[in-house]
C-alpha cells in the first residue's frame, strides 16, 4: 500500500521535473549558453570590470553615439552602457543598469518567467537581441532584429529595435559591444505609408479608369478640356506610383520583374503620352529617326519610370517652339535609352545633379534624376551618364542590358 502511494505521487513529480529539464535544456542548446557563460558575476566584480572599461577607453566613442550602446561580459552582465540607453530606457544612472540581462533593462514580459531569469524562458529562444549576442560572443559580428514587448509602468508597450554585436577585449577579457537602434517610428512610418499608398492609389486608379471611360462625352463637347483632364488624371496616378516606387527603393523592398520588352514600342508610346504632359505645353517632343528596335529582358514598369523622368526633366528644362528628342541604340549585348534637349546645365550643378533632393527648381524637388540613377543602376544593372555644353545641349543616357536578371 506504501509503495503503491508513493508511486502515485512519485511518478507525475518525476515526470514534470524531467519534462522541465529537458525543456529547459533544449533552450539552452537553442541559445548555445550552456558552456559558454559563467555564472553571475558579484556587485563588486561587477564595478571592476566597469571601472577597466573606463580606463581602457574602449568604450570612450559610444557616450557620443545616438543610439543606445552596451558592453557585455561573458556572463552576459552589462559591464557599460551609455548615456542614449540610459534615456531611452528611462533610467537615471548607469548603476542602475550594470550587472543586469538585457531582457531586465528593456523590462522584457519574458525576463522574470523562470527562476534563472533572462534567457532562459521558451520565449528567448527566439529573442533577436540574444542571438545577436550569443554570435558576438563567438567572436562573430552579428546583425538582426529584436521584437518584443516590455512592461513600461502598468502598460505593455512593443519594442522593436536593429541590433549589431560585435566581440571586444578589454583587459584580456573577451566582452560583446551590442548596439540598438530603435525602429519604432520607422515600423510606424512604413505601416503608414502602406495604408497611405493604398488608399490613394484607389482614389487616382478610379479616377484615372472615369476620364478614361467618358472620354468620347467629354471630346464631344470640349476636345481641348478632354485632352487636359484625362492627361492630368495620368499623370496623377503617374506620381503617386513613382513615390511608392522610390520608397521601396531606398528601403530595399523594391522587386524587379523581369519581362520582354520592345525598345521601340516604350520609346513610341512615353513620346506620346509625355507630349501631353504640363511641361510639353509650346515644346514639341519627337522620336529620333535611327530609333533602333532592340528587344531587353527588363522591369518594363521601372524603364518606363526612368524614361519618363528623363523626357519631364527635359521638358522642364525647354522653353516654348524648342524641341525633345527621344531615341534609342542598339548595343552589343543591349541597349541606350537617350534623351536630349536644346539647354545646357551650368558646371556647379552637373558636380550635384545625381545627389538626393538637389535642384534649381525650389524646395521638394531634386527626385528625378536620382531616382534615374537609383532604378537603372541599384536595380536593373544599369549605367546612368549625361552630357551637356552650351553649343550641343544637354542628353542624358542609360544604357541597359539585354537582360537584368
Amino acid at each position: 500500500m506504501f509503495f503503491e502511494c508513493f508511486f502515485d505521487f512519485a511518478c507525475p513529480f518525476l515526470y514534470f521535473t524531467i519534462l522541465n529539464l529537458t525543456l529547459r535544456k533544449s533552450i539552452l542548446k537553442t541559445l548555445q549558453m550552456d558552456s559558454r557563460y559563467p555564472p553571475s558575476l558579484t556587485p563588486d566584480c561587477i564595478a571592476a570590470q566597469h571601472d577597466e572599461v573606463l580606463q581602457s577607453g574602449a568604450m570612450s566613442l559610444a557616450e557620443a553615439l545616438p543610439y543606445m550602446t552596451f558592453l557585455f561580459n561573458r556572463s552576459r552582465q552589462i559591464v557599460f552602457c551609455n548615456k542614449a540607453a540610459l534615456s531611452t530606457l528611462g533610467f537615471d544612472s548607469k548603476e542602475q543598469v550594470l550587472g543586469k540581462y538585457i531582457g531586465d533593462v528593456f523590462n522584457c514580459v519574458h525576463a522574470e518567467e523562470t527562476v534563472e531569469g533572462c534567457g532562459f524562458s521558451p520565449y528567448c529562444s527566439k529573442c533577436g537581441a540574444l542571438k545577436a549576442l550569443t554570435q558576438g560572443d563567438s567572436e562573430q559580428k552579428e546583425t538582426g532584429h529584436c521584437r518584443m514587448l516590455r512592461h513600461v509602468g502598468t502598460r505593455i508597450k512593443a519594442l522593436n529595435v536593429a541590433v549589431n554585436t560585435a566581440p571586444l577585449s578589454v583587459a584580456g577579457e573577451n566582452m560583446v559591444v551590442l548596439t540598438a537602434l530603435n525602429e519604432a517610428n520607422e515600423v510606424r512610418r512604413r505601416a503608414m505609408e502602406r495604408l497611405f499608398f493604398h488608399d490613394i492609389l484607389n482614389l487616382a486608379g478610379g479616377l484615372d479608369g472615369a476620364m478614361r471611360e467618358f472620354a468620347d462625352e467629354f471630346e464631344a463637347v470640349d476636345p481641348e478640356l478632354a485632352r487636359v483632364l484625362e492627361s492630368t488624371a495620368h499623370f496623377l496616378l503617374e506620381e503617386i506610383r513613382a513615390q511608392k516606387i522610390l520608397i521601396a527603393a531606398e528601403s530595399g523592398d523594391l522587386l524587379v520583374r523581369p519581362d520582354n520588352v520592345s525598345t521601340r514600342a516604350v520609346t513610341e508610346s512615353l513620346a506620346t503620352l509625355y507630349a501631353m504632359h504640363n511641361a510639353a505645353q509650346g515644346v514639341r517632343v519627337e522620336i529620333s529617326e535611327d530609333l533602333d528596335e532592340v528587344e531587353l529582358h527588363t522591369d518594363r514598369l521601372l524603364l518606363n519610370r526612368i524614361l519618363g523622368n528623363m523626357l519631364k526633366n527635359a521638358l522642364e528644362a525647354t522653353t516654348s517652339g524648342e524641341t525633345v528628342t527621344i531615341g534609342c541604340d542598339r548595343l552589343s549585348d543591349g541597349a541606350a535609352f537617350w534623351v536630349h534637349n536644346p539647354g545646357s546645365i551650368p558646371k556647379d550643378v552637373q558636380l550635384q545633379i545625381f545627389n538626393r533632393s538637389f535642384s534649381t527648381k525650389g524646395q521638394g524637388r531634386g527626385l528625378g534624376t536620382y531616382s534615374i540613377k537609383l532604378l537603372a543602376e541599384t536595380y536593373l544593372k544599369g549605367k546612368v551618364s549625361f552630357r551637356s555644353h552650351p553649343e550641343d545641349g544637354t542628353v542624358f543616357t542609360v544604357v541597359l542590358p539585354s537582360s537584368c536578371s
